[in-house]
């Protein structure tokens, strides 16, 4: 039987409450991984909810590795909330394709080797217009690009329509929002 510890760090930074955490993760397209996760709380005004700022990074057997950082800010006694989310993808894909193809068909290969690279960015701009009822904006992107490593990769991104893509929004939020100062952490 094997024993897996799991150790979770936590100290205070100046002002700052600091978490450090390891991450496992497992994917059929990436592989399995190991990262960690740092989570820093901190008050951006003495009247409003604590605010959270988060660190996540994972690398993977496969080469794949993801980087994230996230910001939830309340600010002015908790009139505004600032919500970022910024991240990057990079997914090392390999697919053995023998067991989709005819028995009467052979080939030196039937590995798929193609890459995949995500940029993620979300921004939310919130104001509290009554109690609990927030209103606000959003600016959301992402880009998405595929390379092939290999001529069975780029039969494949071929064959399955992936193409490179890029996708942007601006809209409008309105957000109900009855947690306490203590439970918005959360």
């Amino acid at each position: 039987m094997k024993y897996l510890i799991i150790f979770f760090l936590s100290f205070s930074l100046f002002a700052f409450d600091v978490k450090v955490v390891p991450t496992l993760s497992s994917n059929p397209t990436s592989g399995t991984g190991v990262g960690v996760m740092s989570s820093l709380v901190y008050q951006a005004d003495e009247t409003s909810s604590p605010s959270q700022t988060i660190m996540l990074g994972t690398y993977t057997n496969s080469g794949s590795y993801n980087l994230f950082a996230i910001n939830n800010m309340f600010y002015h006694d908790d009139d505004y909330q600032i919500n970022t989310i910024a991240g990057y993808v990079y997914n090392n894909s390999d697919f053995d394709l023998s067991a989709d193809l005819p028995p009467i068909i052979t080939l030196p290969d039937t590995n798929a080797n193609f890459q995949t690279k995500v940029f993620i960015f979300n921004q939310q701009l919130l104001y509290q217009v009554i109690e609990d009822v927030y209103v606000g904006g959003q600016i959301f992107y992402t880009d998405q690009r595929f390379e092939s490593k290999n001529a069975l990769g780029h039969a494949f991104l071929i064959a399955k329509g992936i193409e490179d893509s890029s996708l942007g929004s601006v809209g409008l939020i309105v957000n109900y929002d009855t947690r306490s100062k203590k439970e918005k952490l959360f």
